[in-house]
């Protein structure tokens, strides 16, 4: 977008908007398709979100697949959510109790749910999310430990974020390392590890859109419910094809593939 200028980026966006809006109009008419768009905000917890709120089958004997290589996506694995990684040279399935490891690329004695705090410190560049500098992978992995403690868990710390209460007990850990009182250093300054799991952590995001503060938040979750309890409405191929026709997309086959 750099090279575009401001005409060329306005123009930008107004053809992506009309094709994603060509893209939920249509998909979300054939059977077995739900598209879910959210507008200003991050999409990528819909996957949790469902699955959470049991919007999808959670049975032991149904599987989900995550196709992403989008680290954020990984936080949505449980024993029957995998994410397929496929990268250039190779394709893997990722499965639970892997994700730490794969993440910072060694064995880390933490559980996936680390993740999003993980983030909320190093940073997610990806998302614009600024860590504490000078705390990398290898140092969060040396606090970790002080940390934990320090927090009392992570459900203990989500619900100390979501109720806007502090989260750390300085009086869990007698001696903390410079990388903890680093972090713990941030926080009481800024809230930056508070702030930042509000944007890395799907459970949070995902308790904002229960308990909506806003109509904004209200309309995001009722749309997400009338998208995936509604039937579709199945429309026969050449209807398809005339609608998208007429607002100038040509297919071949790809319809007959879809419905077939």
């Amino acid at each position: 977008l750099f090279d575009l200028g401001i005409e060329g980026t306005e123009l930008f966006f107004e053809v992506m908007n009309k094709n994603y809006s060509l893209i939920g109009q249509a998909f979300n008419r054939m059977p077995n398709i739900k598209i879910i768009r959210m507008f200003n905000l991050e999409a990528d917890f819909i996957p949790y979100y469902l699955y959470r709120n049991e919007l999808v089958d959670t049975s032991d004997d149904t599987a989900h697949v995550i196709y992403s290589t989008d680290h954020d996506l990984f936080q949505c694995i449980r024993k029957n959510v995998f994410a397929f990684l496929k990268y250039p040279k190779k394709k893997k399935i990722l499965k639970q109790n892997e994700v730490m490891k794969h993440f910072f690329k060694k064995n880390v004695k933490m559980p996936d749910t680390y993740l999003p705090f993980a983030m909320s410190i190093i940073g997610d560049p990806g998302d614009d999310v600024t860590g504490i500098t000078g705390i990398g992978g290898s140092r969060f992995i040396d606090a970790s430990v002080q940390l934990n403690r320090l927090i009392g868990g992570i459900g203990n710390l989500y619900n100390n974020v979501f109720n806007s209460k502090p989260i750390f007990d300085l009086s869990k850990v007698k001696l903390p390392n410079k990388y903890t009182r680093k972090v713990v250093e941030h926080e009481e300054k800024e809230g930056l590890v508070s702030k930042n799991l509000k944007l890395t952590s799907f459970e949070l995001i995902s308790r904002a859109l229960d308990n909506p503060s806003s109509t904004e938040m209200l309309e995001k979750r009722k749309r997400i419910y009338e998208i995936m309890m509604t039937e579709n409405d199945i429309i026969n191929k050449e209807s398809m094809y005339n609608a998208l026709q007429n607002v100038g997309v040509m297919l071949s086959d790809e319809l007959d593939i879809l419905y077939y």
